[in-house]
Order: C-alpha cells, then structure tokens, then sequence
C-alpha cells in the first residue's frame, strides 16, 4: 500500500532523538507542535542573520542572489548524511552557477567556504548535536565507513558507492555531441 507520510529533515530528526535534543525535536516536529516547523527555515532566517550582521559586502550580496531553502535543505542532508566539505561546496556552486550572476567571479570558493561558514554557525545556534554527532562518529570511525546502531539496534551504514562517467562524443547528421 502506497503511504502518503513524509519525514521533516530525518536526518536531523535522528539527531534529535538520538542525543534526546528537545528544541531540535521541536524544530524537525518530533514534539507536539500547534503548528508546524520548518527547520529549513529556521536555518535560513539565521544565516541571512549573521551574514548581514558581519557587515562585509560579501555576505550581503549572497543574501541579494537570492540564498534561499532550497539550498539550505540541499547543505543540511548533505551535511547530516556524511557529506564532505567538497559536497557541500558543490552543492553551492551548482546553485551558484543557476543564478547566472557570477558577482564573486574567481572568489568563489573563497565566499563559499565563508558561507558554509555562516551555515555551520548557524546550524551549531540552532542546536550544538548535529555537529557534535557527526563530529564524534567521524572521529571514532576514521577511516571507516561512518555508520552506527540505533536506540533499537538497528545498524545505520552511510555507504555511498563511488560514480563512474565517461564522455562520449560522436557525430549525428554532421553535428558533433558531447554527453
């Protein structure tokens, strides 16, 4: 049977009740809420926060690009589910590269890394466990896939296999194409 439910940030939702975070639990509407949250949000409204509160013009041109949810919940699951920092980057940068606007032009990963920055700051205010949690496992696990046991016992495994692509060009009724 089909089920018609969805989760609100689940990893983050894990987070919360793994370390028994009682405001994430409310955030990721774990708790009972009158109304909906939407940490996604939250999040957002924090990093528009600090970036227009550190006064450089930077910060407040990525607030004019138009930073918006979307991006933030791209971020935060990457980040929540072992994402690197490259990850996250591109994630960025593949946003970035929509707006068609490249006001930072080659400062670009300069003002990423300045953003995620914010992002990190931002997520820590809202609640200090998900960087502890993902801090603590990574630690613990080194060169290991990072992966633990739930409450219930059941084994988490944050496997991601890697991607092979190959570029292919070739001529179709005198065009070249490259895929």
């Amino acid at each position: 049977l089909p089920v018609r439910l969805d989760h609100t940030a689940s990893g983050l939702q894990i987070v919360a009740l793994l370390t028994d975070d009682k405001e994430l639990q409310r955030l990721t509407n774990l708790a009972d809420n009158k109304e909906p949250n939407d940490v996604y949000e939250t999040l957002l409204d924090s990093i528009k926060q600090l970036l227009f509160k550190s006064g450089r013009p930077e910060n407040h041109a990525w607030v004019s690009l138009g930073i918006n949810r979307k991006l933030v919940k791209n971020i935060t699951v990457q980040y929540m589910y072992g994402g690197s920092t490259y990850g996250l980057e591109r994630a960025v940068v593949n946003w970035y590269i929509e707006k068609q606007n490249d006001i930072f032009q080659e400062n670009i990963y300069k003002e990423i890394t300045v953003l995620l920055d914010y992002y990190h700051e931002a997520l820590s205010l809202i609640s200090p466990a998900p960087k502890k949690f993902i801090t603590d496992h990574r630690e613990s696990q080194k060169d290991k896939l990072l992966s633990w046991t739930s409450a219930s016992g059941f084994p988490v495994l944050n496997l991601y296999h890697p991607q092979k692509s190959t570029r292919v060009r070739t001529a179709v009724g005198g065009a070249v194409i490259s895929g």
